[in-house]
């Protein structure tokens, strides 16, 4: 298909509301995307595995980018487009920092099996990441991260990632160091590492240039830190109303996610830009 435009939209606390559902207003708009012959694509820190949790094979999107922008799949045609993925020195540089400063963490599986991962929990293990271990049990392994041959991520859980984060790309310049709030307690950060030039901005680009997309003609949605990259590569920009003050400041604002702030946000660009 030759699609005149493109819009990217987070999922958890953007196109999904607080019981992580798509409201009949936000999932409506869809139709009038694809009328109107614009890829529709979907923007999410999940794993592949996670986001068919929340959105059903027949979902009304085209593209999605998923693992913060490690993984690009053809929705329809389920064949994964794009996968990044760390190797031994990555993983080595990136776990030896997390352990120096007493973090836990876990290293990720390769595209597809994000969802599958390694864990190192601390001398005293935040309950977050307690948490999420136990939410994918089934899926948690142990053992020596010196012998993982390549990763699609690390992620290590901090109360305040502020700090560490300028230290970490230092220490592991080339990479991508990405800031997110945990969907598990919404006051906790958690500190991703992907190859260099992974994330949702660069994915969103990426895609574009592959569907001859001009920039001019890009909309993205978010609502956290891990959407920065996206929000400051589309033409024009929405940040939820439940999303962190100092990026309501940065971007435009759209309703909170329990108020079809999706819909809202698209209804606005479309207007705008007369599509």
């Amino acid at each position: 298909m030759n699609y005149r435009a493109i819009m990217l939209t987070d999922l958890d606390g953007t196109l999904l509301n607080s019981q992580s559902r798509v409201s009949q207003r936000n999932f409506e708009i869809f139709a009038v995307l694809a009328e109107k012959k614009i890829a529709r694509v979907a923007a999410t820190g999940r794993s592949l595995f996670s986001t068919r949790r929340v959105l059903p094979d027949d979902f009304p999107i085209d593209y999605l980018i998923f693992s913060s922008g490690a993984g690009i799949l053809d929705w329809r045609s389920g064949k994964v487009m794009r996968a990044a993925s760390l190797g031994p020195p990555e993983i080595c540089s990136a776990a030896a920092f997390f352990l120096e400063n007493r973090l836990d963490f876990s290293i990720h599986h390769p595209i597809p099996d994000t969802h599958k991962f390694h864990w190192y929990p601390s001398s005293s293990p935040h309950f977050d990441f307690l948490q999420r271990v136990e939410l994918f049990r089934q899926f948690a392994h142990t053992g020596d991260f010196r012998q993982i041959d390549a990763a699609t991520q690390l992620l290590a859980v901090v109360d305040d990632s502020t700090k560490l984060i300028p230290e970490l790309k230092r220490r592991c310049s080339g990479l991508s160091i990405i800031r997110s709030t945990s969907p598990l307690n919404r006051t906790v950060d958690w500190i991703e590492v992907f190859p260099g030039n992974v994330s949702k901005g660069h994915a969103g680009d990426w895609l574009a240039r592959k569907l001859e997309i001009p920039a001019t003609l890009s909309m993205s949605i978010g609502n956290d830190y891990n959407d920065i990259e996206m929000l400051k590569w589309a033409n024009h920009s929405f940040i939820m109303a439940n999303g962190p003050k100092e990026l309501l400041r940065r971007f435009a604002n759209a309703p909170h996610h329990d108020e079809d702030g999706f819909a809202a946000a698209i209804e606005a660009w479309l207007c705008h830009c007369n599509l």
